[in-house]
């Protein structure tokens, strides 16, 4: 087991966050997520963004990396010492933080000084442009510092990012009312977002996240200034010219003479479009000959991890940077007192809601490259079976090791589309398990079959392959296999079974992308293997959408033809078809998730079984384990749960009943002409199943109150329930 360090730059469009391993010269876990800026989001979404940053880096850590040694928090969107202990505390009290079980925590609120010392002494002025656009001068000969913010010298009341990018919004709002030039740039912010004049400064001002929007015009500006558009090079003259007054001022309160160096950081400076870069080059050698501009290519966090070096031990470093930023330290946190008070007195703690789904954990480290591919997709105009579409299908056929995978509108349609691919029609019959989501008869009777049901297992409760051979009859034209609430099926006898009467496998993983079955994933065993990516899914979009995936070409060919209006060449229609496409933006949102499942499957298994653990001597049971569980939903069995239910709900706890009723007992089945008792396991399972909350960063916390619940419903000893 080893020990590591997090290392946090909170900036204010994007805040980036890396764990190192004690004696690593790298990161091991890199992630990027949205601002942690509490001007610009609020002060509650910035400690939410920031905690999930952070859990989600250490959820990613290598395995034999348990103790967090320390964390570094460079908050430089907290511009006074009481934002930044507020904001600082607020973190430290976030329910399961990592933070909670870190040996020390440091904060500070300025990246400049842990710039500016890069394991030599030299005299430097730093300047950050971005969002968080700051100046920062140490004389180390004469112990003197000085800072600046964005905000003493831009125009606008941040950085450089949100300066530059407002100053397009306004040359936009001129060129539309006929106030200014009309250039490629005013067009392009205009159409970027395609809003009318009204609702335009209501969108920089009155959303609640009105600096990141504005902050994220930047490069349309930069992008226009560099390709020579007249307008876009006025507002870079302009940043560039109040940056040189930054630096003068910061230079000269330092009292800083003859040669020195000017360090330059942020996106806006060193990224992809160099004009404002140059254009600060140019004007601090006319004003200031004796400076050296140097940009800093490396990032943010390598210069954050040699200030965590240094610290504590070097003191002369520590007296610099305590006359130019507060710098807090928080060892034992969760214990703080003070030598006067004692214990600090704790109101009472209102319950502690525990969530199924937490989508901000899941998009904190893919919403920058979501929202870019999004506009590129907008921007393109290819939004139908685009080439972000095709992307994603190539890499989900290789991550579940089969040739093809078609992208449809939902796990509904994906079903439907394979059995009609398989040629089952009206008249047949197709076999499947009685409790089962609505949906997987559903696609059979739409597909013109009917629904043949075979009963569940009490232990796995998953179909009774026993039961699977009695239910085929000569109409029979397909099996669809359930892997249910995320354990797969053992499909060795169903193929079997299948094999025997010469009949296809389809199999159903909506809810369990990512398992294994025989050691292959599931969806490549059968004839052809049928997704949803329901937001709820492991592998969740941002809406509906679905896959099909399977080894046959021919199969392949005729679910491309159906899933677009029966079309096997364009304007051709050779079948009566579907409009059942995977949509472009929800290819690219799948896309940036795919490569997490399998962390954040484990993440979920993981979680699971410390539940079993927990409340294995309590009278409950739980699904069988299986051979690879991704646990979509973690059912818990017993004879009390509608109370259970009840009780947990009250407590704020996100407890469900998944399928209440089997298929049979459906009201929109009626006509199959099953009675109660037809399927008694189904019936059983549906009266005393309910899912616990199970999520990839379900917290030590959250998992305490939840099983501390459980415990208090049927008391201390386990033996009977209030």
């Amino acid at each position: 087991m080893s020990g590591a360090r997090i290392l946090v730059d909170g900036g204010g469009t994007t805040t980036r966050a890396a764990l190192w391993r004690e004696g690593d010269d790298a990161p091991c876990v890199r992630r990027d997520g949205p601002s942690c800026n509490p001007r610009s989001v609020g002060p509650a979404r910035a400690l939410t963004h920031l905690d999930d940053l952070i859990q989600t880096v250490w959820q990613e850590r290598p395995s034999g990396v348990e103790t967090l040694e320390s964390a570094w928090l460079c908050l430089s969107t907290a511009s006074t010492r009481k934002a930044l202990d507020a904001f600082a505390a607020g973190l430290l009290d976030r329910p399961s933080s990592p933070l909670d079980r870190a040996g020390e925590v440091w904060v500070t609120n300025d990246l400049g000084p842990l710039l500016v010392h890069d394991g030599r002494a030299a005299d430097r002025v730093v300047v950050v442009c971005g969002t968080g656009t700051g100046f920062c001068a140490v004389n180390v000969a004469k112990g003197l510092t000085a800072r600046a913010s964005g905000r003493d010298y831009l125009l606008a009341d941040e950085g450089g990012g949100f300066d530059i990018g407002l100053q397009g919004l306004r040359a936009a709002v001129r060129d539309s009312d006929g106030r200014g030039p009309s250039t490629r740039l005013t067009q392009s912010v205009r159409q970027w977002h395609d809003i009318t004049l009204e609702g335009l400064f209501d969108l920089v001002y009155g959303s609640d996240e009105p600096k990141v929007l504005v902050g994220s015009f930047a490069p349309f500006v930069l992008a226009a200034a560099e390709e020579g558009d007249e307008c876009a090079r006025l507002i870079v003259d302009r940043a560039a010219e109040e940056l040189v007054t930054g630096v003068r001022a910061v230079a000269d309160r330092a009292e800083l003479s003859g040669p020195y160096e000017v360090l330059m950081a942020g996106s806006n400076l060193v990224g992809n479009q160099p004009v404002l870069r140059r254009r600060l080059e140019r004007s601090l050698a006319e004003l200031m000959p004796d400076v050296t501009v140097r940009p800093m290519r490396g990032t943010t966090l390598a210069a954050v991890r040699e200030m965590a070096e240094l610290l504590p031990g070097d003191e002369r470093l520590q007296d610099l940077l305590g006359g130019c930023v507060p710098l807090g330290r928080f060892p034992g946190h969760r214990t703080r007192t003070t030598a006067a008070e004692g214990p600090a007195a704790r109101p009472p703690e209102p319950a502690t809601p525990v969530e199924r789904g937490n989508s901000r954990f899941e998009f904190a480290s893919i919403l920058s490259p979501v929202l870019a591919g999004i506009e590129t997709a907008l921007l393109s105009g290819e939004t139908i079976l685009s080439p972000e579409v095709h992307r994603f299908e190539e890499a989900f056929a290789d991550y579940i090791g089969c040739r093809h995978a078609l992208g449809v509108n939902s796990g509904t349609d994906a079903l439907t589309l394979a059995l009609e691919a398989l040629g089952v029609g009206a008249g047949d019959e197709v076999i499947t398990v009685a409790n089962t989501f609505h949906a997987t008869a559903l696609a059979i009777t739409r597909a013109g079959a009917t629904p043949v049901l075979v009963d569940a297992r009490p232990d796995d409760y998953l179909m009774n392959t026993d039961d699977l051979e009695a239910a085929v009859t000569p109409r029979t034209k397909a099996v669809v296999a359930v892997h249910l609430f995320g354990l797969p099926l053992d499909l060795g006898a169903v193929a079997d079974v299948c094999e025997r009467h010469g009949i296809p496998l389809v199999e159903d993983c909506a809810q369990a992308v990512g398992a294994r079955s025989g050691g292959r994933r599931v969806g490549s065993i059968g004839a052809i293997g049928c997704f949803s990516f329901h937001p709820s899914k492991n592998l969740g979009a941002a809406g509906d959408a679905g896959m099909v995936t399977t080894d046959n070409t021919e199969y392949a060919e005729r679910v491309r033809a159906l899933r677009y209006f029966g079309q096997r060449e364009r304007k051709v229609h050779s079948e009566l078809g579907h409009n059942s496409k995977l949509d472009t933006l929800q290819a690219v949102v799948l896309h940036h998730k795919l490569p997490f499942l399998d962390t954040w499957n484990a993440a979920r298994a993981e979680r699971a079984a410390r539940y079993r653990s927990a409340l294995a001597d309590l009278p409950v049971a739980f699904q069988t384990p299986g051979e690879e569980h991704v646990y979509h939903l973690f059912q818990l069995h017993t004879r009390e749960r509608d109370a259970l239910l009840r009780h947990l709900k009250d407590r704020s706890i996100d407890a469900v009943v998944r399928y209440p009723r089997p298929i049979h007992l459906q009201p929109a089945f009626a006509a199959l002409g099953h009675r109660p008792g037809a399927f008694p396991v189904a019936e059983h399972l549906a009266g005393a199943l309910l899912c616990l909350p199970l999520r990839p960063d379900l917290g030590d916390r959250e998992m305490d109150v939840v099983v501390e619940a459980v415990r208090d419903f049927f008391g201390r000893d386990g033996r009977h329930a209030r």
